[in-house]
């Protein structure tokens, strides 16, 4: 039950959090360019794909930089910290999308 509890306490900080300005940009800007390249490598339709691995990925990127946000790290400015969160989140997100989408045989390394 202390799970529960702990994954609802989670969800409830999550939804009232206001990510700062260079967070919010820095998940969309990367979310648009990520979710554009991975319509390149899906066989999905990209206007069927393109707009739900963006809501996927930056869903994943906030939950990332929301749950990462008390960690400090010497030496790195909050910019840093918001890619480097952002494409944490990215990887776990888009790993799930190409085995969803599948990956097109056309654009596959021989």
């Amino acid at each position: 039950m202390e799970n529960v509890d702990t994954a609802l306490r989670f969800w409830n900080e999550f939804s009232s959090w206001t990510p700062p300005v260079v967070v919010l940009y820095t998940v969309l800007g990367i979310g648009v360019l990520s979710a554009w390249i991975l319509t390149r490598f899906v066989t999905a339709a990209p206007l069927f794909a393109g707009p739900i691995s963006f809501i996927v990925l930056t869903f994943s990127a906030m939950i990332s930089n929301f749950g990462f946000r008390t960690y400090g790290m010497m030496g790195i400015s909050e910019l840093q910290k918001a890619v480097i969160y952002t494409t944490a989140g990215h990887v776990i997100a888009g790993l799930l999308l190409l085995a969803i989408f599948k990956v097109s045989e056309k654009h596959a390394a021989v």
